[in-house]
């Protein structure tokens, strides 16, 4: 939707399929998380439709995965640090 080059900031529409997982990470700056449809599911809690979450520059999140797909309205950081498995 919009990527800000001067400061890696981006804002994105984001489709998980059920099943999905995206792998671990270590956030660059702050990241806005609005789950619109379904659920997100972190190591020690789970976002469904209507919740939010920011989640503070250097912290990490496990694998982030999605029993029944999802759709998210993301604001994270492109400088975003994948971490190993």
């Amino acid at each position: 939707m919009f990527a800000d080059e001067a400061t890696g900031y981006a804002t994105s529409l984001v489709k998980l399929d059920a099943g999905a997982v995206y792998p671990a990470h270590r956030h660059f700056g702050r990241e806005h998380c609005y789950v619109l449809e379904g659920d997100l599911v972190f190591h020690d809690h789970v976002l469904e439709a209507g919740d939010y979450e920011v989640a503070m520059p250097s912290t990490a999140h496990s694998t982030v995965s999605s029993v029944q797909g999802c759709l998210l309205l993301l604001t994270t950081n492109q400088r975003d640090e994948m971490l190993p498995a």
